[in-house]
């Protein structure tokens, strides 16, 4: 925003009182008011109402009305190139002076309207501090038209961009795949009421776990443009994958089950970091009427890693060449395409295999006596993108989708036959074992599913003691697996 300003200054008399105002500076500041600085020689003062006020006549007003006003503000012990907030970076213009530098300041601030004219005159101070200090500080008339030079002002939340830069949103995600975050975008301009702006990202979208960046561009009705981008940051203690007899959890947190016994592939994606690719295989059991995953297998580039649970002991395998004992938490030797791998030992009856991909992004193979389970924590956005198989797809929130990226399957046993390691695709584990493609994978059938439950030794209050101290969003499967399994130790693998 700019001042034309034309200053008409008029001495009316002498006072022939000794006072304490010595000079009158102006400028238009950052905020778009007309700010009027006036020196005076009273000391350091502590508030604006122990300077008094001025008689302030408002000439472009009808009527040309004098208000008593109090300042607006004051500032001590400052010289007149250290006085702040100037639109231009400029010191405030000498408007009068009674040749004496004090140092000590008050001010008044003027709104101003873009493109009219405004028109004040000071017509006198009414207290010592504000009086003037010779014969021709005051009165004074000042004159400008205010013409809009500034982009518009873009908030985030309330708060103003700066840089270039807004404040970051930061929502919780209860799924792995993100959620909806919402915020409040406004744009002001000093001349426009209404600018407009575009938007990267609409609020009320859903963002993926991890940073996204938004960018809002404004521009105001004579095409000035200013631009903010900020982050939107999702957390999420989700975590998504395979666990149990067997259960799947998608990307977006809906859980669903597969008892099919056959290798299956939980997670593939060709396009993992760069091109490097992702791939994640279970091989699932059966055990009586009830099946049950028995290994992971994680392949990162031409890397993998492979681990199996067992009753007695727990067992791993780095590119099909089985592990060295381990006895203790520690970092493995091996990587996977330079990512770590960090064992740790839960107790004499789990282990845990976790391969950190980020700060937050990791992969997780978890043992419990025979049990294996898998967590996929998302946490980057984008990083998981184009993630096809048993969690879904990741770029449609989870949605059931075939091998084709196009298909939607709606029924759970056709879904995940669909991801059985077919005989194009190279097997993650060091051995070949159960029905492999193309025989298809053996799913108990209905009559043997509900037999199981209903010859179950443990009732369902049992079952729930098992599983009291299991996160709420796992306690029915928890349930269901105590129960399925006749025993309250699986509770365990939760």
């Amino acid at each position: 925003m700019k001042l034309s300003l034309s200053l008409l200054i008029a001495a009316l008399g002498v006072t022939g009182v000794q006072s304490h105002g010595t000079e009158v500076r102006a400028c238009v500041t950052t905020a778009g008011n007309l700010r009027f600085y006036i020196q005076h020689w009273h000391g350091d003062l502590s508030s604006t109402g122990s300077a008094g006020s001025m008689n302030i006549q408002s000439n472009h007003v009808s009527g040309t009305p004098i208000n008593t006003l109090f300042p607006s503000g004051f500032l001590n012990t400052l010289a007149p190139a250290q006085l702040p907030d100037c639109a231009d970076g400029n010191p405030p213009t000498l408007v009068t002076t009674c040749s004496q530098s004090q140092h000590d300041w008050v001010y008044y601030d003027f709104p101003t309207s873009c493109g009219s004219l405004v028109d004040y005159t000071l017509l006198a101070g009414n207290t010592v501090v504000l009086e003037e200090g010779c014969g021709h500080l005051y009165p004074a008339q000042y004159s400008g038209t205010f013409f809009d030079k500034a982009p518009p002002q873009i908030d985030i939340n309330g708060v103003q961009c700066s840089g270039g830069a807004g404040q970051a949103v930061a929502v919780t995600s209860a799924t792995c795949s993100g959620t909806v975050a919402n915020f409040q975008v406004t744009v002001s301009d000093d001349c426009d009421a209404n600018p407009t702006y575009q938007i990267s990202h609409q609020s009320g979208s859903t963002f993926k776990a991890g940073a996204t960046t938004v960018t809002v561009t404004a521009q105001d009705n004579t095409g000035k443009t200013t631009t903010c981008s900020f982050p939107v940051i999702v957390t999420t203690s989700a975590n998504c994958g395979a666990f149990g007899d067997p259960h799947f959890k998608t990307w977006n947190g809906d859980k669903y089950d597969f008892h099919g016994v056959c290798d299956l592939v939980l997670l593939h994606n060709p396009s993992f970091a760069n091109g490097v690719g992702m791939d994640i295989h279970l091989r699932t059991k059966r055990t009586r009427q009830w099946s049950y995953v028995e290994s992971a297998a994680v392949r990162i580039g031409q890397d993998s890693l492979e681990v199996t649970g067992g009753k007695t002991e727990n067992k791993y395998w780095i590119n099909a060449d089985a592990g060295k004992e381990l006895t203790h938490d520690t970092e493995l030797d091996s990587k996977l395409s330079g990512y770590p791998i960090h064992f740790k030992k839960i107790n004499d009856k789990s282990h845990e295999f976790t391969i950190n991909l980020g700060s937050d992004e990791k992969i997780t193979i978890s043992t419990w006596n025979g049990f294996v389970r898998v967590n996929v924590g998302a946490g980057e956005a984008g990083m998981f993108a184009h993630s096809l198989g048993l969690m879904g797809s990741y770029d449609l929130n989870g949605a059931k989708i075939a091998r084709d990226g196009k298909t939607a399957i709606i029924d759970n046993d056709v879904f995940g036959q669909e991801w059985q390691v077919s005989p194009e695709e190279v097997s993650l584990f060091h051995n070949l074992e159960g029905p492999q493609a193309p025989m298809q994978c053996e799913i108990p059938s209905a009559v043997e599913m509900r037999r199981r439950l209903a010859e179950s030794f443990i009732t369902r209050q049992d079952a729930e003691i098992a599983c009291s101290r299991v996160d709420a969003q796992d306690f029915e499967v928890c349930v269901f697996d105590v129960m399925a399994t006749n025993d309250k130790e699986s509770a365990g693998a939760y």
